[in-house]
């Protein structure tokens, strides 16, 4: 996973916020997001990725 991390990569993932969704079913659904890359700390081993959603931009930071 670490070789694919550079600045501007497309990035896949589940956001924190949007783990707990209650579908219209009713049931908890997972929503998967494709952010970018945006800044990479080597050092403290994580990166933060920036995405949209609903007209948003939204930043999560993820360990590596």
């Amino acid at each position: 996973m670490t070789d694919n991390i550079t600045i501007g990569a497309p990035y896949r993932f589940v956001p924190a916020e949007l783990m707990a969704e209650r579908g219209a079913s009713g049931r908890y659904e997972s929503i998967q997001v494709t952010g970018h890359i945006r800044y990479i700390n080597r050092a403290h081993r994580f990166f933060r990725v920036a995405y949209e959603i609903n007209g948003y931009e939204l930043r999560e930071c993820i360990k590596f």
